[in-house]
């Protein structure tokens, strides 16, 4: 169906300066975006201000420095995290280092189009196909996450194929699917 104007990401945001999320790239790449879509909003879940309060600050100062306020909502963990999402345009994540991430795995389930950066531990490249249920991006690269970003809201047909594809992980990643490929296992032993 027609969606929200919002991007989202919802992670745990530890107390390494972001070192393993990299929001602050995603919110630079936000920033560039808006010069093309000042109609679109960046929602962060996850954000926990009175337990890691330096990341909190650089959130802040980044996002006032770049008078993003209006547009970048940093938003606590909610118990209702899917039924916040399921509507917004994309789901973007801009990881520099994570295996496999459970927040792509349940975007990819709800049929959201995912933008991801390739990173180390290979996650986002084990499960997205480039252009066919989602898009890969370089780690780091403010510039390929917009491009990325943009290329979602201006090709309707690309989001809505790779929403589509997405939800199909569903399947792959079935219970019944898993649970037979470990009895196989078992009984090749």
């Amino acid at each position: 169906g027609i969606r929200k104007k919002t991007i989202v990401n919802f992670c745990r945001i530890n107390n390494q300066k972001d070192n393993e999320k990299n929001l602050l790239l995603l919110v630079r790449a936000f920033n560039r975006l808006l010069k093309d879509h000042p109609e679109y909003k960046l929602e962060l879940y996850g954000y926990i201000p009175c337990d890691f309060p330096n990341i909190e600050n650089d959130f802040k100062i980044q996002i006032e420095q770049l008078k993003l306020d209006n547009n970048v909502e940093l938003k606590p963990p909610d118990l209702n995290i899917h039924e916040r999402i399921i509507a917004c345009s994309m789901f973007v994540s801009s990881s520099n280092f994570e295996g496999l991430s459970n927040s792509m795995l349940e975007a990819m389930a709800m049929g959201m189009p995912c933008v991801c950066t390739d990173c180390l531990g290979g996650g986002a490249r084990e499960m997205i196909r480039d252009g066919e249920n989602g898009l890969l991006v370089p780690t780091g690269d403010v510039n390929a996450l917009y491009l990325a970003m943009k290329r979602m809201i201006e090709e309707p047909g690309l989001a809505e194929k790779c929403g589509k594809n997405a939800a199909q992980i569903r399947k792959e990643l079935s219970i019944e699917r898993i649970a037979g490929q470990w009895i196989d296992v078992i009984e090749s032993i």
